[in-house]
């Protein structure tokens, strides 16, 4: 069987085109899948990773601007010594709390510098709806005024109101910072003057705030009279971490009709405790004792740069590959967070897989092509020399008058020709010898005659 021309030229096709092809293609597969893909996709969750970061550090930034600028506003000035004169009980007053209060509530319309202020607050509120309250404390540490927008539309509730009037901020610590002359911001928490968004889950980003504090100084004096507070939903920064952008990155990699797998991540300065997930199951959790996973805190507190890859991890039961970049720090006016941007391997390694498939297809079907091909073209080639395999048979069993049909000019022609010609030289040389030996036998049955004779 391994002697037959046909299995040497199949043999030989399969070692000089489909084998060189099959190790191309897990060349390429190799390539492609395990360096290439990967190598693009860790590119993009640096850069995803930086840009989020980066529109944080600005959101926050832009949060503490707004409050330093609300702070060096003359109505801010006017309304706190509208808040100083009426602690001197003076006469003159337009209006105080229970005045504000009534007001919002829909009561008579008031006038003075503090009403003033809740103006610009509440103008201010609906040209950067990212804020839940506005507040301007005195220096007594009680509310001097505030925005009077609620969240859902109307005005802020009687009840409501009056719980910032009697609240006593002077035990606050933004509210200490602030009047020592320190702009400062507060990390996620749940404020204890916060708005309720309607029909909310107790645990969802919506009860979370972060706040901005900075000093009113007296008429652009060294003095302190004043602190406005801005207090930020939470909803807003998780909502940059769930920006369609972050799946949409990835969307090429997988089948169209496929949702992404990527999201992203905020984790507290201690690189340890989870702030925004897409998962909002995980607020608070920590990353060492809860979700088991100490070399990612480890990566980014031994990183120098502060931005980089985590090692390979699994999580929920997916091998995942991602990326982080820590924010500005407290000094650079931010809270250090770390950003993080993650996605499965499964749909890092899709394109590959598709490729991987189609290449083993491609291979199987070349395989089969050249196996077929070959045995076409060996069949082809071996039949001329089994025919005339045959032919010789039976010129040996005696037939030499056997001719082969020549069907082609080449080598094979030429051999059936050949075959011929000696077929007929044959053919000749036995007429000889048999005349021969007839002559040879009439010679001596006339020699026996003579002999007898």
């Amino acid at each position: 069987m391994l002697r037959r021309i046909s299995t040497k030229l199949v043999v030989a096709v399969l070692g000089a085109v489909a084998l060189p092809f099959v190790v191309f293609a897990f060349f390429i597969d190799d390539q492609i899948g395990d360096r290439i893909t990967r190598h693009v996709a860790q590119q993009a969750l640096l850069g995803l990773a930086k840009d989020l970061a980066g529109q944080i550090d600005t959101f926050v930034e832009e949060r503490g601007s707004n409050v330093s600028y609300l702070a060096d506003n003359r109505t801010v000035n006017r309304a706190l010594e509208e808040h100083l004169t009426e602690k001197e009980e003076a006469p003159f007053l337009f209006w105080g709390p229970e005045e504000l209060i009534s007001w919002v509530s829909g009561g008579p319309e008031v006038h003075g510098y503090r009403a003033a202020q809740t103006d610009n607050f509440d103008t201010y509120i609906e040209h950067t709806p990212v804020y839940d309250v506005l507040l301007l404390v005195g220096d007594d540490g009680r509310l001097v005024t505030s925005s009077s927008l609620a969240i859902e539309g109307g005005g802020l509730s009687e009840e409501y109101l009056t719980h910032l009037f009697e609240f006593d901020f002077s035990e606050e610590e933004w509210y200490l910072l602030a009047m020592e002359g320190k702009a400062c911001a507060v990390n996620k928490h749940r404020s204890p003057f916060a708005l309720a968004y309607g029909g909310e889950n107790p645990d969802s980003a919506t009860t979370y705030q972060i706040g901005f504090a900075a000093p009113v100084h007296f008429y652009g004096r060294e003095r302190i009279h004043g602190v406005i507070y801005a207090l930020v939903n939470w909803k807003h920064l998780q909502d940059l971490v769930s920006a369609p952008v972050v799946k949409d990155a990835f969307r090429g990699l997988v089948e169209e009709e496929r949702e992404p797998s990527p999201y992203a991540w905020i984790w507290d300065e201690d690189a340890d405790t989870i702030l925004a997930h897409v998962n909002r199951d995980l607020y608070g959790q920590s990353i060492i004792r809860d979700v088991k996973l100490r070399k990612l805190t480890d990566a980014v507190l031994e990183s120098e740069t502060g931005w980089g890859l985590y090692p390979e991890y699994e999580f929920q039961g997916k091998e995942k590959n991602a990326a982080f970049k820590r924010c500005r720090n407290g000094d650079q006016g931010g809270f250090g967070w770390v950003v993080g941007v993650g996605i499965d391997n499964e749909d890092i390694y899709a394109t590959a897989s598709e490729l991987r498939r189609l290449l083993l297809g491609g291979t199987a079907l070349v395989l089969l092509m050249a196996v077929g091909w070959t045995f076409y073209i060996a069949r082809r080639t071996t039949a001329p020399i089994l025919e005339l395999q045959r032919y010789t048979r039976r010129v040996a069993e005696g037939e030499i008058d056997a001719q082969v049909e020549v069907r082609s000019k080449d080598e094979y022609g030429a051999l059936a020709r050949d075959f011929n010609a000696m077929t007929r030289e044959l053919k000749r040389q036995r007429a000889r010898i048999v005349k021969a030996e007839k002559d040879a036998a009439w010679r001596e049955m006339a020699r026996q005659i003579a002999h007898d004779i």
